[in-house]
């Protein structure tokens, strides 16, 4: 949560950085410099994932919202994947 606050608040990164890391930089789209970013019809979202046996996680970050899903699996991938699309699809909360 303090990750993403600071993601958000510019306390990590300069406004111009973040925003050159959370565009689209190859032809797929959905990575920046670092982050995956959500798709063009979607609210605007950045983050990352990784796992290893037996656990996995992801961050989303809602800038515009100002929310932030983290989820973290005691449990092999994708388990968090999918409960963080799940909650993905009913973002932004308002």
């Amino acid at each position: 949560m303090k990750f993403a606050g600071a993601l958000m608040s510019n306390k990590l990164l300069k406004t111009v950085t973040l925003a050159d890391a959370t565009r689209p930089q190859f032809t797929t789209g959905d990575y920046g410099f670092g982050f995956q970013i959500g798709r063009p019809d979607e609210p605007r979202s950045y983050g990352h994932g990784g796992s290893a046996p037996g656990m996995n996680g992801i961050l989303r970050v809602y800038p515009e919202s100002g929310q932030s899903v983290i989820v973290l699996c005691n449990l092999d991938d994708p388990s968090a994947s999918r409960l963080g699309d799940w909650l993905h699809a009913r973002m932004p909360l308002k």
